[in-house]
């Protein structure tokens, strides 16, 4: 298949072996960065009068701020001095259109919300525990997330795999796409539970199709974001709309 200057240049090992990497580092930094927060988690509660559930969120927002600028850098360095191709150069230099960016979107919140709907029968705990500062974070991480993981499971991994064809491109890609949102692999390893609902489950499957089309049939990875952005930023409005309705 000819490459563009949208897409890198490396072989099929090298893809499916840098996206292993990046994955488990990405689990690692969990792990990681655990103590600190901890920590911090700790202080505050020594210090503080303020209520212990904004200790806990400190706690978790404090965590997830460290672990994903740690990606941020970590995919740079791999893209930038490994791959040797501008990250700005890959995301932008095919701009998509207005009508794309819109369509997507569109195509992507309804996807989200059509999930979110079907979810609200079930018992949620406040998955964002929405309070104030905690939803500026959610929806912040939820711009960033989709950067790091389309550059990850389409950019790296899905477009290398799509030169060997389609159906292990979409097949693998998804897998790896659904696997990496499985909220605990000792329960998924020891008792088979994804820890996934099935809305949520059918939702991350036809994002990772999508996704996949959408870079295969454009190579335009910015968009494949704005997509990603679309579904998640709609989730996590949905949830805290859920969240309200069920505290009346």
């Amino acid at each position: 298949m000819y490459l563009n200057k949208s897409e890198i240049n490396i072989e099929l090992y090298q893809g499916i072996i840098l996206t292993i990497i990046l994955f488990s580092i990405f689990q690692f930094l969990y792990i990681l960065t655990d103590p600190l927060s901890q920590l911090i988690f700790s202080l505050y509660e020594k210090r503080s009068y303020l209520p212990y559930s904004f200790g806990r969120l400190l706690y978790i927002d404090t965590q997830s701020f460290i672990i994903y600028v740690l990606r941020l850098v970590i995919i740079y360095l791999i893209v930038q001095k490994y791959i040797g191709i501008s990250i700005k150069e890959w995301l932008f230099q095919t701009h998509p259109s207005l009508t794309q960016c819109l369509y997507w979107s569109f195509i992507g919140a309804c996807l989200a919300l059509s999930s979110s709907i079907l979810a609200w029968q079930e018992s949620i705990e406040d998955p964002f525990h929405i309070v104030g500062i905690s939803t500026v974070v959610a929806i912040v991480l939820n711009l960033i997330v989709p950067l790091q993981e389309e550059i990850v499971h389409r950019g790296i991994l899905f477009s290398t795999l799509l030169r060997k064809g389609r159906l292990p491109a979409y097949f693998i890609s998804t897998g790896w796409f659904v696997l990496g949102h499985v909220p605990s692999y000792s329960e998924l390893i020891f008792y088979g539970n994804m820890g996934l609902t099935l809305p949520h489950f059918v939702l991350l499957i036809l994002m990772a199709i999508l996704t996949g089309y959408i870079y295969e049939t454009t190579k335009k990875l910015s968009l494949c974001i704005i997509f990603h952005s679309a579904c998640n930023l709609t989730t996590v409005v949905s949830a805290f709309l859920n969240y309200l309705v069920e505290g009346i």
